[in-house]
């Protein structure tokens, strides 16, 4: 059975509609899991192949010659985000394997969407729910509003037209999917989760369906618990996440 909540839902604001209509939304809700304990040695195999795999068929200047990593790059130009300077998080990710052969070990969960990550390129992330107030909304930042990112302390300021997730008092993600804030951070403890990957064009979204598929089955395998997962597009302003 899933766990009980109040409805909880995504909701898109109508411009990001209007300015990415080909964006669709891998929606993974996981509930009930157990994400604590070491990462298991099937799981680490798993993950030793997805790098190898990667390994064979890219190195880093053909990487950047991806359809999925040139979409992301120029998604977040659009938005004023410099991608040399704030690498998309796929991206760098894929390219962390690529020179050293291996990506951090944080936990069960995390590891389970990065592995996906690595063979499908496109970005994940998410959230604990018990920590989210009321629903998510992907929107564009008014600017000067607060963000503590994963693992610091140190207030940061969003800026005007930066696009980002957010809860009705704290916001989530910045620069849309580059860094997640602390308070809703994925830890050993998290229980019930949503995760969520993005393709922002047609020519990516081919891959979308099979990550998302893939992330769900990583999890239902590794952290047991009730798992569901859906795409979402953008014929709708919200989404019934829970």
């Amino acid at each position: 059975m899933f766990f009980t909540y109040n409805t909880m839902k995504l909701k898109l604001s109508k411009k990001i509609i209007e300015n990415y209509p080909e964006l669709k939304i891998g929606i993974v809700i996981a509930e009930n899991i157990s994400n604590y304990g070491e990462i298991t040695p099937e799981l680490l195999q798993i993950k030793t192949k997805s790098i190898k795999n990667l390994q064979e068929l890219y190195t880093l200047e053909t990487l950047s010659q991806d359809t999925r990593i040139k979409d992301w790059k120029e998604t977040y130009r659009s938005f004023g985000a410099k991608p040399k300077k704030h690498t998309p998080t796929a991206e760098a990710i894929i390219k962390r394997a690529l020179k050293e052969g291996d990506i951090p070990t944080i936990n069960p969960i995390v590891n389970c969407y990065l592995i996906a990550e690595l063979d499908y390129f496109l970005p994940c992330g998410g959230y604990d729910l018990e920590n989210v107030n009321n629903d998510i909304e992907l929107r564009y930042s008014k600017g000067n509003e607060e963000f503590i990112p994963l693992g610091a302390k140190t207030i940061e300021k969003t800026y005007e037209g930066e696009i980002i997730y957010s809860d009705s008092l704290n916001i989530l993600t910045r620069r849309w999917n580059y860094k997640d804030c602390d308070y809703t951070k994925i830890t050993p403890k998290t229980k019930n989760l949503a995760l969520f990957i993005e393709s922002p064009t047609k020519a990516s979204e081919i891959f979308l369906e099979d990550q998302t598929k893939r992330t769900s089955e990583l999890i239902r395998n590794f952290c047991g618990g009730s798992v569901k997962y859906f795409v979402i597009d953008m014929s709708k302003n919200e989404y019934e996440l829970i």
